[in-house]
C-alpha cells in the first residue's frame, strides 16, 4: 500500500513538471496599496503643494510597517478630480496606476496644476475602483480622498461608491481641507464611515517650505559621497523638477531632503563593493571584469587595497548620513514639532493608516 502511494506521488510530480509547474510558489509577501485622490480645482493649490512636497516623507513612514516579521511592498496610485480640462470624464484624471516607482509618480504629481472644475467625489472613488488593479490576496488596500467641497456632488452616488469599495475590501478615508465640523456637515465623515475608514481634516494653507532644518544641505553632500562609492552605473539618484530644489531664501527644499532620506533608506541596489565586504574583503569569486578599466589594471594587492578604501569611504558616508538624519529628526521633533504636527496631508494620512494597519497586525518599526 505504501509503495502504491509513493508511486502515485511520483507520477503526480512528473505530470506537474511536464506542465512546467516545478513547484508551487506561494507569494507570502504583504502589499499595502494606497490610492490618493486629490482635488485639483482652483482653490486647491495648497493641497497639491502638500501632496507634492510630502510624498517621500509619507512613503518613508509607511515603509516602516512590518507584519509577521516581513517588510511590506508599497504600491501607490494617484487620481485627480475637479480639473476642468477633463470634463468628458467628469473632471477626473488617472494620474498614475499602482506603481512602486515613486520617482515617476512624483514626476506626475509635479506636473499637476490646480484649475476650476466640478468635484464629483462619488465618481472619483468609483474611478479608482474600476481603473486600478487592486490585489486580491495578501494586500491591504487604502483609498484617501481629499478636497473641500460637498461630498455628494455629481450623479454617481458616493454612498454606492463607498459600498462598492467595502465589497472590494478597499478602505475609504476622507480628508477635508477646512474646518472639521464643516467637513462633517458636508458628508465627508459619513463617507468615511460608509467606507469603513476614518475622517480627518487639514489646513491646506500650511506651507511645507517652512519645515527646513540646519542640516538639510549637509545630507545632500553626504548622499552624493555615498553614491560615489558605487562602481556600476548607479541610476537611483534623486530627481526633482528644478524649481523645487532651492527655496527663495537659498535653502534646500524639504521635499528634496525627504527624497534623499527616502532614497537612502530604501536603497536595495548592490554592487561589487557589497560582495567584497560580504566575503570578508576577499577577491575570490568577484567578477573583476565588471570593474572600471582603471581598476582592472591593478595587481591583486593594489586592487584589494583600492576596494577596501572604497568600502571604508562608503561606511564613513553611511555613518555620517545616519548621524545627520538623526539630527534632522531631532530638530523636527523639538524645534519644528508643534508646527509639523498641525493638520497637514501627510500627518492626516499617517494617523489614519497607523490605526488601520495596527488593527491588521502591522507593527511600526523605528
Amino acid at each position: 500500500m505504501k509503495k502504491g502511494i509513493l508511486i502515485l506521488f511520483l507520477l503526480l510530480t512528473i505530470c506537474s513538471k511536464a506542465k512546467g509547474q516545478d513547484s508551487l510558489v506561494v507569494d507570502s509577501s504583504h502589499y499595502i496599496q494606497v490610492c490618493l485622490i486629490l482635488d485639483v480645482s482652483g482653490s486647491m493649490s495648497g493641497l497639491l503643494n502638500q501632496a507634492q512636497s510630502q510624498i517621500w516623507k509619507l512613503l518613508s513612514y509607511i515603509n516602516r510597517f512590518e507584519r509577521d516579521g516581513q517588510k511590506t511592498n508599497i504600491e501607490l496610485a494617484v487620481i485627480s478630480y475637479g480639473n476642468q480640462g477633463y470634463e468628458s470624464n467628469h473632471h477626473i484624471k488617472l494620474v498614475s496606476t499602482f506603481n512602486t516607482n515613486i520617482d515617476s509618480i512624483a514626476e506626475y504629481l509635479f506636473q499637476l496644476t490646480s484649475s476650476g472644475g466640478n468635484e464629483y467625489c462619488g465618481y472619483a472613488i468609483q474611478t479608482a475602483l474600476d481603473s486600478l488593479t487592486w490585489r486580491k490576496e495578501n494586500a491591504f488596500k487604502f483609498l484617501f480622498i481629499a478636497g473641500n467641497e460637498k461630498f455628494n456632488q455629481g450623479e454617481w452616488s458616493y454612498e454606492l461608491a463607498c459600498e462598492n469599495a467595502v465589497r472590494d475590501s478597499v478602505i475609504v478615508n476622507s480628508i477635508y481641507c477646512g474646518d472639521y465640523e464643516n467637513g462633517i456637515k458636508e458628508s465627508w465623515a459619513l463617507a468615511a464611515t460608509l467606507g469603513k475608514g476614518g475622517y480627518s481634516n487639514i489646513n491646506q494653507d500650511i506651507k511645507t517650505e517652512e519645515f527646513t532644518t540646519p542640516y538639510d544641505s549637509k545630507i545632500i553632500y553626504l548622499y552624493h559621497d555615498f553614491l560615489a562609492t558605487f562602481l556600476k552605473n548607479y541610476t537611483s539618484k534623486p530627481t526633482l523638477p528644478d524649481n523645487v530644489y532651492i527655496l527663495k531664501g537659498g535653502e534646500i527644499a524639504p521635499a528634496y531632503r525627504d527624497l534623499i532620506i527616502y532614497k537612502y533608506y530604501n536603497n536595495s541596489d548592490k554592487d561589487l563593493i557589497d560582495d567584497f565586504e560580504h566575503q570578508g574583503y576577499s577577491l575570490d569569486n568577484l567578477p573583476i571584469e565588471n570593474l572600471p578599466a582603471d581598476l582592472q589594471k591593478l595587481n591583486e594587492q593594489n586592487l584589494k587595497r583600492k576596494l577596501f578604501q572604497i568600502a571604508q569611504k562608503r561606511a564613513t558616508a553611511r555613518a555620517a548620513l545616519d548621524l545627520y538624519i538623526q539630527k534632522i529628526e531631532e530638530y523636527q521633533e523639538i524645534t519644528l514639532g508643534p508646527r509639523m504636527k498641525e493638520n497637514t496631508l501627510d500627518m492626516a494620512i499617517e494617523v489614519l493608516i497607523y490605526d488601520q494597519l495596527k488593527r491588521e497586525g502591522f507593527v511600526l518599526k523605528n
